[in-house]
């Protein structure tokens, strides 16, 4: 252990906040390499829009992208800056677009998968939650559309899938798309049953279907009425366990 920390302590890193300096620098020379300009004035908007928020740096990447999307030859201008949405409504435009493009089937899907990547604060704000792909089968025949939904949303940036889990790209989105967080304003009490039900049928599973980690009483009465009247749609895994 005396080794361990040792190495430890010689080959960390630790990195702090980027300094507007290095924000400018991180902006100007891929762009620069890359053999892009920026209209004059528009770098320094985009750092007041920044400003020194924790977890800037990623609504940043986002708002750079879209704006790199929108641009005028090779410039990237005030017009695309603010057609792409700006910092903070960048990530927000892309879901919004991307969710609008969706069939009416594929729309209900989405609002599902988006409402499983939520963790539900106490007084706090909302955070991401990372999550199996098999929460978001309700049917194996229905895996194909599911998939092709998350592709889709991945393809967007707006969600990352790693090894057979599901994560919201940035946890900025559930503050600035105002769609999401209407679902999770209309939907909060049935979120937080459906990620208690979701652990308990995981234990479960996880403990070989052992009979003891088995819903009964009052608590099999709560998960059952909620089930019988939830718009949002449980897997196999769940359905089974209750």
């Amino acid at each position: 252990f005396v080794a361990l920390r040792e190495m430890l302590a010689q080959h960390q890193v630790y990195i702090g906040p980027m300094s507007p300096d290095e924000l400018r620098r991180a902006i100007e020379e891929p762009a620069r390499i890359g053999g892009w300009t920026f209209e004059p004035g528009l770098v320094d908007l985009i750092l007041d829009d920044v400003g020194d928020e924790p977890g800037a740096l990623p609504l940043l990447s986002h708002a750079l992208l879209e704006t790199w999307r929108q641009r005028r030859s090779r410039t990237l201008t005030f017009a695309s800056y603010v057609e792409a949405g700006g910092v903070r409504g960048a990530i927000a435009r892309t879901a919004e677009t991307t969710y609008e493009q969706l069939t009416p089937g594929q729309q209900a899907i989405a609002r599902s998968i988006f409402l499983r990547l939520t963790e539900l604060g106490e007084d706090t704000q909302d955070t991401r939650r990372r999550a199996e792909l098999s929460e978001f089968i309700p049917h194996p025949g229905e895996a194909p559309a599911v998939e092709q939904v998350l592709r889709t949303l991945a393809d967007a940036r707006l969600i990352t899938m790693d090894k057979g889990s599901v994560e919201v790209a940035h946890e900025a989105l559930l503050r600035e798309w105002r769609r999401l967080r209407s679902w999770l304003g209309e939907s909060r009490g049935d979120v937080r049953t459906l990620h208690m039900l979701s652990q308990a049928a995981a234990d479960w599973q996880y403990s070989g279907q052992d009979d003891s980690y088995l819903l009964r009483g009052s608590r099999l009465d709560l998960f059952a009425g909620w089930a019988a009247g939830s718009s949002i749609t449980m897997t196999e895994r769940e359905r089974e366990f209750l």
